[in-house]
């Protein structure tokens, strides 16, 4: 049995607490070979796109419990999102239910963490809510759970360890006053004459 042999003082008070983004992306079970580590540090990871999702509430929550069992010490990962607006994409959110997903967390201090590295993350509950009075809540409220045998692994660069970020708004896709459209792959406009 190993004692303990150190201690911790009080940090600054320079933290902020609460998540500025979540980045979904479809969970591909990669072997080790494919990714490069330093420490807690995912430093490359098969190229990936990813998809980004504000979130401008403060009810964004990210909690890591190791547990032990018999098979051994894991993490319980939860993530619990609130995506404020009903739009008309809702069944796009309503998909997400019971996808296996990977997921990159972004702090309000600019710090990348990706939840399911090993083994994805799961879609458990999606709610949709109106509200009742001007000043509730009115959005998609989603939870996530994963299970890994170690903590998250923060990420420094997005884009230098393999992830391509895509924007929710197709800015590829033209449309025509005629109501015909037309998508290009390099993001070049055709001009008419």
């Amino acid at each position: 049995m190993c004692g303990i042999t150190s201690g911790r003082s009080e940090v600054c008070n320079d933290n902020i607490g609460g998540l500025k983004a979540a980045y979904l992306f479809n969970f591909t079970h990669y072997k080790d070979y494919l990714m490069s580590f330093n420490g807690a540090k995912l430093l490359s990871y098969p190229e990936t796109t990813i998809f980004k999702y504000e979130l401008l509430n403060d009810s964004n929550t990210l909690n890591a419990d190791l547990e032990e069992s018999e098979e051994g010490n894991s993490y319980k990962i939860s993530l619990s999102l609130k995506l404020k607006g009903v739009k008309d994409n809702r069944n796009d959110i309503f998909d997400l239910l019971g996808q296996k997903i990977g997921v990159i967390t972004e702090s309000r201090l600019g710090h990348f963490q990706i939840i399911g590295l090993r083994n994805g993350c799961k879609v458990k509950k999606i709610n949709e809510t109106l509200g009742g009075a001007r000043a509730d809540f009115s959005g998609f409220e989603i939870d996530i759970e994963a299970k890994e045998l170690q903590p998250t692994f923060f990420i420094d660069n997005l884009q230098s360890t393999g992830f391509i970020l895509e924007g929710n708004n197709n800015n590829n896709n033209y449309i025509f006053q005629d109501g015909n459209n037309f998508i290009f792959q390099d993001g070049n406009n055709l001009i008419f004459n």
